[in-house]
């Protein structure tokens, strides 16, 4: 876990995907740190709610929905005042063999992890333009939107593009004062990987592969995504920075 301290206080943030792993860590931190956060999260009750007063609400919203994703945005504003930064963390993953992938699961990890991304990073860079503000935006992407995985042509496939959208926005995006990056973590134990990891043989050579010798805890994150949310990570911009232990060597 990071111990990175920085000072978001009169900041407000917004994590999609914020019920467990990843995003939640991501969201504590955020709060820790000063900002007021609303976490969007499918399941808003498997999330460890705190007090409103202590700067904190979830709020059930679906990525691929546009419709939810404005509402998600209204709330923050009505709630806590404009978005300041934006943590897209929605996103799944499925294995399956290249040549025996079912299309409708192609499209479901599209839907979620690109598409979702595009919709939400969209709505909130409008009103972080329309505000003024400027804005920071940091997007979940992946080692694999890098590096090739076995039975995962769709997940590769989106994490690189959301790669290259998180580019392009950064590109337009820079003379609005608003950045945008992307956080690309290698494997995390987190509940998506929990099934993936439990074979002891697939587990100990999927940690064989990691320089570092272990695999990250969602809190190896915090650190990287409080620069890019603060003053201190004002001057970087359209990366994907590897968070993974070395895995992408």
């Amino acid at each position: 876990m990071s111990t990175l301290s920085v000072d978001l206080r009169g900041r407000v943030a917004v994590v999609s995907g914020g019920a467990s792993g990843i995003g939640l860590a991501l969201a504590r931190a955020l709060l820790a740190n000063g900002a007021c956060v609303v976490v969007g999260c499918l399941a808003p009750e498997q999330n460890i709610v705190v007090s409103p007063e202590a700067g904190w609400e979830t709020f059930c919203c679906d990525v691929t929905d546009r419709g939810q994703i404005i509402a998600l945005a209204d709330h923050a504003e009505k709630r806590f005042g404009p978005v300041d930064i934006l943590v897209n963390s929605a996103g799944i993953v499925a294995y399956s063999p290249f040549v025996t992938m079912a299309s409708e699961e192609w499209q479901r990890i599209m839907d979620v992890n690109l598409n979702g991304a595009f919709h939400i990073t969209q709505i909130f860079a409008q009103r972080m333009v329309a505000g003024g503000r400027g804005g920071r935006i940091i997007n979940i992407s992946s080692v694999s939107a890098r590096q090739p995985a076995r039975e995962r042509a769709h997940y590769c496939a989106a994490k690189a593009g959301l790669s290259m959208m998180t580019e392009v926005a950064a590109l337009e995006l820079a003379p609005a004062g608003i950045t945008v990056n992307a956080i690309g973590p290698g494997t995390v134990e987190t509940p998506f990987t929990q099934a993936r990891l439990a074979d002891p043989e697939r587990r100990e050579k999927a940690r064989a592969a990691i320089p570092v010798g272990r695999f990250a805890a969602p809190g190896d994150m915090v650190g990287m995504a409080l620069l890019l949310a603060s003053d201190a990570g004002a001057y970087i911009t359209g990366q994907t920075l590897l968070v993974d232990g070395g895995l992408g060597l």
